[in-house]
């Protein structure tokens, strides 16, 4: 094609997708990971014992194919998703791994590249991370980011373990979700979950709409990133007093050397750093008055 005939045709190509909607997609999905061939999460119950204190291992599932739009050679006039870069990733599983390192029954935090998971590995691939890096405790991440383009609106459904999330799409938006499940490995029951939204709308004419989209892309994915970072430090939190609550649930036993009063130490600490500090306020103020 020579210059005018591209022009000519990336015309028409946006005259006759301008009424319909375009979409591209970026995702890594925990239940393909998990559960290849199941085609649903599966749920181990019953009690499970749990040898405190745990080793954590964090790490991102395998990314799926990226879905490119139609007309992709014309991106000025397509969506356009940023990759999300091994940087980002480590960023974001150094900022979980601070979530879990302050409580007194975790032991340590291995970040995992995610060069050792295949796409579809399951449980026996996660076998083989436990015993490369010692984890009791694995935080799988997974992602799926969204972006339409067009008059109309795109829908796209993310299934995640407790069940499918279906998003409605508007024009020029990017949605992306991000997903932790913690899964303790011996007996491999899912301990809890953490999901983090975001969604970001462009204003770009055409013309400027693919690099618009790009800076969106990576604004999500850093919104959806803090909010999942929020909800996962809300559900330690009760986690941890699932732990005490629910011994009929969660039968902990200690390593040898591990004092599992430990478990509460934080609450503890934490209240006798209060009293004294509030003590020597109140003691200061009693000295200044007293002059």
């Amino acid at each position: 094609m020579n210059a005018m005939s591209k022009t000519l045709f990336a015309g028409l190509a946006l005259a006759v997708t301008g009424c319909a909607t375009q979409s591209s997609t970026r995702k890594a999905s925990v239940v393909d990971f998990l559960f290849p061939n199941k085609g649903e999460p599966i749920e181990v119950a019953g009690p499970t014992t749990m040898a405190l204190p745990l080793r954590v291992g964090i790490v991102f599932v395998p990314e799926t194919a990226v879905k490119l739009p139609e007309y992709a050679e014309y991106r000025w006039a397509t969506p356009s998703i940023s990759p999300f870069t091994e940087k980002d990733k480590l960023a974001l599983m150094e900022q979980i791994g601070r979530s879990f390192r302050q409580y007194p029954f975790v032991r340590s935090v291995e970040i995992i590249p995610s060069q050792y998971l295949a796409p579809g590995g399951s449980f026996d691939n996660l076998d083989q991370i436990r015993t490369m890096f010692g984890t009791d405790v694995i935080v799988l991440l997974s992602y799926d980011q969204v972006q339409s383009t067009g008059e109309g609106a795109a829908t796209f459904t993310y299934w995640a373990i407790v069940g499918a999330y279906v998003v409605q799409g508007e024009r020029n938006t990017t949605k992306t979700m991000l997903d932790a499940v913690v899964y303790y490995l011996p007996s491999r029951k899912l301990l809890f979950r953490a999901p983090g939204f975001s969604e970001v709308r462009a204003g770009s004419t055409p013309v400027g709409l693919s690099e618009e989209l790009r800076l969106d892309s990576i604004k999500g994915f850093q919104l959806a990133a803090t909010n999942l970072v929020t909800s996962l430090q809300e559900q330690l939190v009760v986690f941890k007093d699932r732990i005490k609550e629910e011994p009929e649930e969660f039968k902990v036993t200690a390593k040898p050397g591990y004092d599992l009063k430990a478990v509460g130490a934080i609450d503890r600490g934490t209240m006798l750093v209060l009293l004294a500090f509030t003590g020597g306020l109140y003691l200061c103020r009693r000295i200044q008055d007293s002059r």
